[in-house]
């Protein structure tokens, strides 16, 4: 299934179908992960939605008012390299990686997550590229909330 030919209008259903965590109509059993990860790439196939982070010269750029997230919904990130080729990577308060993308420049990098915990999260480079490498780290840079 593909999201070309919906309508604002089908899509922000879909994303309430998977907001709601439980069925919502015939076609769709948020209920599953598998359904709600469909979901979410069904919404946000074909939308500029999400967040859009660019790096450039080892440091990240992030949204003027920040990441705010609520827990269960589909989240994507647009993430664009300027110069060399990082890593985005988000990890939970304890340290374990959630999820990492590489960042290749002149490229929207994009993925969709949905986070299942509330908090803060930290989001650092994945991808040595240079000296600079390990200054690359933005704690409680993502919050997300009920």
């Amino acid at each position: 299934m593909k999201a070309v030919g919906r309508n604002r209008e089908e899509r922000e259903t879909l994303l309430l179908c998977v907001g709601s965590r439980r069925p919502c109509c015939e076609r769709h059993n948020p209920l599953s992960s598998r359904s709600v990860a469909e979901l979410a790439l069904l919404v946000f196939a074909n939308s500029d939605e999400g967040f859009r982070i660019s790096i450039d010269d080892y440091h990240f750029t992030l949204p003027p008012d920040g990441i705010e997230i609520k827990v269960g919904e589909p989240v994507k990130f647009v993430v664009t390299s300027y110069d060399v080729t990082y890593g985005f990577g988000v990890f939970h308060k304890t340290g374990r990686m959630l999820f990492q993308i590489q960042v290749l420049p002149g490229y929207s990098n994009e993925i969709i997550w949905i986070f299942d915990e509330t908090g803060s999260y930290t989001i650092r480079s994945t991808e040595y590229s240079g000296p600079q490498h390990p200054n690359m780290v933005l704690f409680d840079a993502i919050t997300v909330v009920k």
